[in-house]
């Protein structure tokens, strides 16, 4: 997989994973803090209920027997003129219900306040359960609150969040693809300039584009370029200079070498009179101590090159 995919594909990764995190928590919290404003807001308003209830029943019944009559007086007086969902079961049986939902007292538990939630049609409620004794009547006193409009809210907010999410992505994808391709493009030109020293082009240079890790990398490359250019040029005029070294020292050993065998075949062949042989061979020998020269001049050359030459300053100025 190339870099420009895993770099492209990871920050798509981290966008999403980002966007996908961030909105859940943000939604998650807003619900939870208006459900539990709501529950609360509910809870008092259940007690300030029961405990007016309890009040009014006390003033109503004075004591007696309460009936269905006086019970509707104190559900009336404890509502006031507020449109309240609440249901009331004496001994456990439903005596008063404006809701149009089925619920049982059995959850209810004197001195504390239980709530849950209930769904009904479209609407979601929270139900506050309470109970009380009285001359020996036991009574369950149930409030409902209406949350409907939060999760409503919380459906609303999810929408936008959707909305904004794919906004963001699709700038985000741009964005990265743009990223990318700005962040590996620099690698794509090392890539094509190390093929191209690879096939021999030593002289290919990069343009440094940035001052980060990149344009460090292109500085190095660029001296390795020089480098390996350096070395090259050394190598080929070394080269040159062996091959001039070796023309040279051919065209030397060919003069003294036709008059040794020129002289020699000379003296093969012909008759010479004694002064002539001791001419020819005389000049054998000085050709041949020529080439000996030369050999034993190869030979210091030789010696000077796998040998350490101790250099020292000196002053030309002086006699």
């Amino acid at each position: 997989m190339k870099v420009f995919v895993k770099l492209y594909l990871g920050m798509m990764v981290l966008m999403v994973l980002s966007l996908l995190t961030s909105s859940y928590f943000v939604v998650k919290t807003t619900l939870d803090r208006n459900l539990r404003h709501e529950i609360e807001n509910g809870l008092t308003r259940h007690n300030m209920l029961l405990t007016s209830f309890e009040n009014n029943l006390i003033i109503v019944t004075r004591n007696q027997n309460i009936d269905d009559e006086k019970l509707k007086n104190v559900i009336s007086m404890t509502k006031g003129t507020n449109d309240l969902s609440i249901i009331v079961f004496v001994d456990d049986m439903v005596k008063y219900n404006n809701t149009d939902i089925n619920l049982t007292p059995e959850y209810a538990e004197e001195e504390y306040v239980k709530y849950e939630k209930v769904i009904q049609g479209d609407r979601t409620y929270i139900s506050y359960y309470s109970c009380f004794t009285k001359r020996n009547v036991k009574y369950t006193f149930i409030s409902l609150t209406d949350i409907t409009s939060v999760l409503d809210e919380n459906n609303s907010l999810r929408h936008q969040f959707f909305i904004i999410y794919l906004v963001v992505l699709l700038c985000g994808t741009v964005f990265s693809l743009f990223l990318a391709l700005h962040l590996t493009k620099p690698i794509k030109r090392l890539r094509d300039a190390s093929e191209r020293i690879a096939n021999g082009d030593y002289s290919v240079r990069i343009t440094k584009t940035s001052q980060d890790e990149i344009g460090e990398l292109t500085d190095v490359y660029n001296t390795m370029s020089e480098t390996i250019q350096e070395k090259i040029d050394a190598l080929e005029l070394s080269a040159k200079q062996k091959e001039d070294f070796i023309a040279a020292f051919a065209h030397e050993t060919k003069t003294p070498m036709t008059s040794i065998i020129g002289y020699g075949d000379l003296i093969y062949q012909n008759k010479l009179s004694e002064k002539d042989r001791c001419e020819a061979a005389e000049i054998i020998v000085n050709e041949g101590m020529r080439l000996q020269a030369l050999s034993l001049k190869l030979l210091d050359m030789i010696g000077l090159n796998n040998n350490s030459i101790m250099k020292e300053e000196i002053n030309t100025s002086e006699d």
